[in-house]
C-alpha cells in the first residue's frame, strides 16, 4: 500500500514537472517572434512655469503601428528585443499666447499635429524561477537593459520637435501553463533620459534637462497555431523635460508627459 502511494505521488510529480516544462517551452516560443501591431498612443503632455502655473497641454489618442522582433534561442536564455513604432495624428491643444500681451491658459483651444517615432532595444537573460511551476504554471524572470530613442514633432507655433535618448534597467515576468497556448508578460523599467533636445522652427534650438523615466505594462500572447500568434497589451510610459536655457530671448519651460499605449496585432514565431 505504501509503495503504491509513493508510485502515485511520483507519477503526479512527473505530471506537474512535464506540464511545467511544456509551459516553459511556450514562454520561450513567445520570445521568438517577428510581429506587427496596430496601436493607439494616448498622450498627456503639460508645460508649467517656475511657479507651477499651467501654460499649455496636449492630450488625446494618436494612432500608429509598431514592428517588433524578439529572440531567446540559446541554452542560456539570452533575450533580445528590437522595436520600432510610428504614430501620426492630432492631439487636443489648450494654451495661451506668450505675447505681448500674454494670454492665460485656456484662451486658445485647438488641435495640434503629432508625429511620434520610437526605437528601443533590450538585452537580458531569462531565469526559470522556482521549481518551474506555480500552481502548475511555468514562469520565467528576465532582467534586462534597454536603450531607446524618441522623436516627437508638435504642430504648435511653426513646429517644434523634441528628441531624447534613454537607458534603463527592467524586469520581465512571464507565466504560462501547458496546453493553454497563452503567455502573460508583466514588465517594469526605471531609466533616465539623456541628450534631450528641442528644435523650435524659426525661433531657437537647444538642450533640455534630463530626468527619470518609468515604464510598465502587461501583455498577452496567444498561439493560434505553431507559427501564428495573436498578441496585445497596455503599456505606460512617464517622463519629463527640464527647462532649457534662454536662446535669443526664448526658452522651453519644464514639462511632464505620460503615455498609455494600447496595442494588438499578429506575429510569426520561429
Amino acid at each position: 500500500m505504501m509503495k503504491s502511494a509513493k508510485i502515485f505521488a511520483a507519477m503526479i510529480g512527473m505530471m506537474f514537472a512535464n506540464s511545467a516544462m511544456a509551459g516553459l517551452q511556450e514562454i520561450k516560443v513567445s520570445n521568438n517572434q517577428l510581429g506587427l501591431q496596430l496601436m493607439s498612443m494616448n498622450m498627456d503632455y503639460a508645460e508649467k512655469d517656475d511657479a507651477g502655473v499651467l501654460l499649455d497641454t496636449e492630450k488625446g489618442p494618436v494612432s500608429g503601428t509598431t514592428v517588433f522582433f524578439t529572440s531567446m534561442r540559446t541554452r542560456a536564455n539570452v533575450y533580445f528585443q528590437g522595436q520600432y513604432s510610428r504614430n501620426d495624428g492630432k492631439t487636443n491643444y489648450v494654451g495661451g499666447l506668450l505675447g505681448p500681451p500674454p494670454t492665460p491658459y485656456g484662451s486658445i483651444v485647438t488641435t495640434s499635429v503629432a508625429k511620434i517615432t520610437n526605437y528601443s532595444f533590450r538585452l537580458g537573460r531569462g531565469f526559470e524561477t522556482g521549481n518551474y511551476y506555480i500552481h502548475n504554471h511555468a514562469s520565467m524572470l528576465t532582467p534586462y537593459i534597454e536603450l531607446a530613442r524618441q522623436e516627437w514633432y508638435r504642430g504648435v507655433n511653426a513646429g517644434e520637435t523634441y528628441y531624447h535618448n534613454a537607458y534603463g534597467i527592467g524586469l520581465l515576468w512571464q507565466i504560462s501553463s501547458a496546453g493553454s497556448y497563452l503567455v502573460t508578460s508583466v514588465n517594469g523599467l526605471v531609466g533616465k533620459t539623456f541628450g534631450a533636445y528641442i528644435d523650435v522652427s524659426g525661433y531657437f534650438s537647444g538642450t533640455l534637462g534630463n530626468a527619470t523615466l518609468y515604464k510598465a505594462g502587461i501583455n498577452l500572447d496567444y498561439a493560434l497555431s505553431k507559427v501564428l500568434h495573436l498578441n496585445g497589451g497596455v503599456d505606460y510610459v512617464g517622463y519629463s523635460y527640464g527647462k532649457s536655457d534662454v536662446y535669443s530671448g526664448y526658452l522651453e519651460p519644464d514639462s511632464t508627459t505620460t503615455i498609455l499605449l494600447y496595442k494588438a496585432g499578429l506575429a510569426i514565431s520561429f
